[in-house]
């Protein structure tokens, strides 16, 4: 199964505070079990506490998140708990007898058709509010058992207290747990982002340490990559920015930082890539134009200075445990911050004059000399990395800046209670959060009507335009007849623009209701809970009914709503993975009762060494579901005899074993037959929606380059810019869970990581084509190569409908396609013979950092001409390319030619 140990065991012991709070809370929730004076509160089932403290109340990273799992936790029980009663006192007023709630017909539909209702609704907000998922199984969890009990009508509200305490006993082990041993030194998301400053550090420096002049072509590059997601970032920052805290600063101070390091991310990625060093690693002193190959080393070094710096001081002023700052006066450090901001900026303007300078002497010996202008790839690929340095400076300003606020802040503030605000961040729902380059303003604009796209608007305009024309048209002269005047009305009235927009809006609503995943996940969840509890609500003498209850059926319906997942191959991997849990956890329990039977004491110690050895699988290796399944399995089996439960632990193991099989299978069948979301097409749709989003924003960069109309503004581009990258990261995601989804057809996963590798480096490509081009020379690369930039634009907009026609409906690609490596070479050729004429002209002034500019783009479109060719080139592998010259054989051809020779 491929267990990636993290740690060995040994050091996990002994490193690691959640494994001992998790122990500790065991330890309470066990005792709490089996004293005299605690033991009947929770009923027969009182043993359950311990299955929902590690289903829902698991003790978390820190007591802040601890606290609010509590209190959701509790919050959604007490909602099933009250929904469940309600529903077992409206079963009993209509049950004739009066004595049970599962007598009559109408009773045990009320039953039904409760339990629907709440599996339903928390299966949609599970799936709209993925903060609230464990909440909402937990709420189901808790109405399975309570709308399946054969309980009299008067044991309604002692039911309900049972449940209720069964609750309480399993969350507060796990706080008080947390409250004693979870105290961190700095908030999750502090380390995190100080973790990935410092992997920033790393990696920039060995691109720096690569451009030293004592770097050779024989050295190993061995350039760390920066793995850092912006996904997983802002997921974790979302998670712990909404905790209740206590300190001086607030987690939102550092959302900005989130945003500069996804920029340090992409100027990576488009700038210093590895390849580039590949390219251009040596210096040679005796080549043409050694004026470019010098690296501004100081820079580099001012920027890796500050940016330990910034990672220093978040860990400092988050500190939990103790201040890193002396005294309420932050002088020394704010010193530091403009010390670092000071160097950094002469470093900046140090390195931009004197690359400028020598640029000006470039062009002037060039232009005195006549010399051709023959740039090698090496030249153009250090011109690139040059400019990505400089944007890396102006980032790490904005980063000092920011620390720089922080510790005003930091002073002025005095240690307060945080609470979150209940919004859509807090729930989970992602909030679009553009990048630093839209100033506040543009981001306040209001957009106009929001339910419509402006596409939609725009039609809406164009239909009543052409209203009003018709309306200007018709005579003035109308027929007498009141019916037809009527009917005009209403036809005006139909298409007048606010119908049309209430027309569209409706449509939309329409639209979005019937495709929406997340009705369709409920309406899932529901079909599957009514057919699995079936059972238990037919007449009591039924057959079925007795085998209900005989081998708690109740077990394969909680199976059913936790390996329920949102795509096929998720649910495989849930599936086989809560089936191993169950085996082992029922060997377990069977071992553990027939050494504990009815013992107090030793329950609570098998208790603990279970969670032990399942706290361990969950939080040191990387199939942590193995775990928690194994842990939730234990306790029905151990604690049954000491509970009253006649059956036989070998029974019950048995009973346990087949009914979560039941459930899996259930579930697996559910989501291949009823609107089916397979990983492999997910993931080329996405792809598809990436290649449509990258060539709307190259063709947008293009129009507003050469100023044609059309082109989108700087918010929507950015916009596109996010939602491109969510897409990529959720195809990171399905290739993941495409690993263990069973097909009958091959999967390419190879094929496919390397689809989701280009089009990564297609958008950081992309972007880094829109920074550049904001500094070239419009005349020389722009105007003067007008035609040539219309064929790289139609040959790379070609080119990507080729492929996304080509993903999308699993077609062969055409047999020939324009080539973009020529176009662009062209387009090179005349950039360059225009730079030429530009700089042997006497009129015209020397360009400065522009020719540094223009010769980053020309690196850029190269590198784009590499991703297009290897995106061609795995399109061919997967669906083959259409050839007309494929329909006849080869054989037949040489005999054609035999027959008619030539001459």
């Amino acid at each position: 199964m491929g267990l990636a140990l993290k740690r060995l065991w040994p050091a996990a012991l002994l490193t690691s505070p959640r494994f001992y709070a998790r122990i500790l809370s065991t330890v309470i929730c066990s005792a709490l079990l089996v004293i005299p004076g605690t033991t009947g509160l929770g009923g027969p089932s009182g043993f359950l506490s311990l299955t929902v403290k590690e289903l829902a109340y698991s003790c978390q990273v820190d007591a802040a998140q601890q606290l609010e799992a509590t209190v959701l936790g509790l919050l959604g029980a007490i909602i099933s708990i009250v929904w469940s009663s309600l529903a077992l006192l409206v079963a009993a007023s209509t049950d004739g007898s009066g004595s049970r709630t599962h007598n009559s017909q109408t009773s045990r539909a009320i039953l039904a058709l409760a339990l629907v209702v709440i599996c339903c609704s928390a299966a949609y907000v599970k799936s709209s509010f993925p903060r609230l998922t464990v909440q909402m199984r937990v709420s189901m969890l808790v109405s399975v058992f309570m709308l399946t009990e054969r309980i009299m009508k008067n044991e309604i509200l002692t039911i309900a207290y049972r449940y209720a305490w069964i609750c309480f006993v399993a969350s507060s082990p796990s706080l008080l747990a947390s409250l004693i041993l979870l105290r961190p030194r700095y908030p999750h998301i502090v380390a995190e982002l100080a973790n990935a400053l410092t992997e920033f550090h790393g990696c920039l420096s060995d691109r720096v340490n690569a451009w030293r002049p004592s770097f050779t072509t024989q050295d190993d590059i061995k350039l760390r990559p920066f793995s850092r997601s912006f996904a997983k970032l802002s997921n974790d920052f979302i998670q712990h920015a909404f905790e209740v805290r206590f300190g001086r600063l607030s987690l939102k101070h550092l959302r900005p930082l989130l945003i500069i390091i996804e920029l340090f991310r992409r100027e990576l990625a488009w700038g210093m890539h590895p390849s580039k060093h590949l390219h251009a690693a040596p210096f040679a002193p005796e080549e043409p134009h050694p004026t470019l190959y010098e690296f501004p080393m100081d820079l580099g070094s001012a920027i890796m200075d500050s940016i330990s710096l910034v990672a220093k001081i978040i860990r400092a002023a988050f500190d939990n445990k103790r201040s890193a700052f002396q005294g309420n006066s932050l002088l020394p450090e704010k010193n530091q911050v403009e010390q670092a901001q000071q160097r950094l900026k002469w470093a900046l303007q140090a390195a931009e004059l004197r690359l400028e300078q020598k640029c000006v002497q470039m062009e002037i010996r060039g232009g005195n000399a006549e010399l051709d202008l023959k740039i090698s790839r090496g030249d153009l690929d250090r011109c690139l990395v040059t400019i990505s340095l400089f944007r890396m400076a102006n980032d790490v300003q904005s980063a000092l800046g920011l620390i720089h606020e922080l510790l005003t802040s930091y002073e002025e503030a005095k240690p307060h209670l945080t609470v979150p605000l209940l919004n859509k961040a807090w729930l989970g729902v992602h909030v679009d959060t553009l990048p630093l380059e839209v100033s506040d303003s543009a981001a306040d604009t209001d957009t106009g009507n929001d339910n419509l796209t402006h596409k939609e608007q725009l039609e809406v305009d164009r239909m009543s335009e052409n209203i009003i024309i018709k309306q200007e048209q018709r005579p003035a002269k109308r027929p007498p007849i009141l019916t037809i005047l009527r009917v005009l009305r209403l036809s005006d009235l139909w298409k007048s623009t606010p119908m049309l927009r209430a027309r569209f809006s409706t449509f939309k609503f329409i639209r979005s209701f019937k495709h929406s995943p997340h009705i369709r996940y409920a309406l899932k969840n529901a079909v599957g809970v009514a057919a699995l509890s079936l059972p238990g609500f037919l007449p009591p003498d039924h057959p079925g009914h007795q085998w209900f209850y005989k081998y708690r059926v109740q077990w394969a319906v909680l199976s059913y709503i936790w390996v329920l997942e949102t795509n096929t191959g998720a649910t495989y991997q849930i599936g086989y993975l809560r089936l191993a849990g169950t085996i082992l956890g029922a060997l377990y329990a069977y071992i553990a009762w027939n050494i504990a039977r009815t013992n107090p004491y030793v329950l609570v110690l098998m208790s603990v060494i279970a969670d032990a050895l399942g706290g361990w699988i969950i939080l040191f290796t990387s199939v942590p579901s193995l775990g928690v399944v194994a842990v939730i399995t234990v306790p029905p089996i151990l604690y049954g005899d000491f509970y009253g439960d006649n059956t036989a632990a070998s029974s019950l193991a048995l009973y346990r074993g087949l009914m979560i099989s039941l459930g899996i299978v259930a579930a697996v069948a559910m989501n291949n037959l009823v609107f089916p979301r397979h990983c492999r097409v997910l993931l080329l749709r996405n792809a598809c929606r990436s290649l449509r989003v990258t060539g709307a924003l190259y063709m947008s960069m293009i129009r507003d380059l050469m100023g044609m109309p059309g082109g989108l503004d700087k918010r929507d581009m950015l916009k596109l810019e996010l939602s491109n990258q969510k897409t990529l990261e959720s195809m990171s995601t399905l290739l993941v869970a495409m690993q263990h989804e069973l097909s009958l057809v091959p999967k390419p996963l190879s094929e496919y990581r390397r689809v989701l590798s280009i089009l990564q480096r297609l958008l950081d490509l992309i972007i880094g084509l829109r920074v550049v081009r904001q500094q070239i020379p419009r005349r020389e690369t722009v105007a003067n190569v007008a035609a040539e930039r219309q064929e790289v634009m139609s040959c790379i907009g070609m080119t990507l409908f080729a492929c996304d026609h080509s993903l999308n409906t699993h077609q062969a690609l055409p047999e020939f396609l324009p080539s973009t490596r020529a176009a662009v070479e062209s387009l090179k050729e005349g950039i360059q013979t225009n730079l030429m004429i530009h700089r042997q002209s006497e009129e015209s002034g020397p360009l400065g950092l522009s020719l540094i500019y223009s010769l980053a783009e020309i690196d850029l479109m190269d590198d784009i001409v590499d991703c297009l060719e290897g995106l061609h080139a795995v399109c061919r592998e997967l669906f083959g390319s259409s050839s007309w010259y494929s329909s006849f054989s080869r054989g037949a051809v040489m005999r054609e030619r035999s027959e008619h020779p030539r001459g």
